[in-house]
């Protein structure tokens, strides 16, 4: 199954950002170790923590966001947390430094906080009854967030149902005008008149 073009290149502006963070831990730190393969058979979990240093049992998670998103961020996005708790937890580290960067303007935010095990055993219990659900013969909750399911390897099978973005109706400011050829309405629009269809001046 082929990738929308639209997320290819949101793929793509991660990626770079995602190299160029790298490419700051790496230099700071070189003793660091970068896209730590993370694995838990028995939950079936499978992923990379960006950057590891156990000497300060700090994990690292990179995250490319965009203008708006950023200006309101004050803290590590929830799903992120999840994200970067699981691969710190079954790396046994006690920290994770989340680094954000915008996309728009290349400034960056970072958060340092402790790994909340509370979100780990979460995840792990969610992941073990969806394993014995599944055993059984039967399918687990559907989950129903767009943007996972955007990203998710099997959204061809499952084909969620996408929400069609509401939009804004503009109020119009309209006027007429006389003109040689009759009468004429106008429309407002960011500060300007446009014409519409004239209409012959009534007799």
């Amino acid at each position: 199954e082929s990738i929308d073009p639209k997320l290819r290149r949101i793929f793509d502006a991660g990626h770079a950002v995602h190299d160029v963070l790298q490419w700051a831990v790496r230099t700071a730190f070189p003793h660091s170790e970068e896209e730590v393969r993370v694995e838990h058979k028995e939950l079936s979990i499978e992923g990379a923590c960006d950057n590891v240093r156990r000497a300060v049992k700090t994990g690292y998670e990179y995250k490319s966001i965009g203008n708006a998103p950023y200006d309101k961020l004050t803290g590590p996005k929830p799903e992120h947390k999840k994200q970067a708790t699981t691969y710190c937890v079954l790396e046994d580290l006690e920290f994770v430094d989340y680094l954000y960067a915008n996309k728009e303007t290349g400034e960056f935010k970072e958060y340092l906080l402790e790994v909340d095990r509370k979100i780990w055993h979460t995840i792990a219990a969610r992941l073990s009854g969806i394993k014995k659900t599944v055993s059984i013969g039967q399918m687990p909750d559907r989950i129903d967030k767009e943007y996972l399911c955007n990203a998710c390897a099997y959204s061809w099978l499952c084909k969620p149902k996408k929400r069609r973005k509401k939009r804004r109706r503009i109020k119009m400011k309209t006027k007429k005008v006389i003109c040689p050829h009759g009468q004429l309405k106008l429309w407002s629009h960011a500060n300007a008149w446009y014409p519409q269809r004239p209409q012959k001046d009534p007799k």
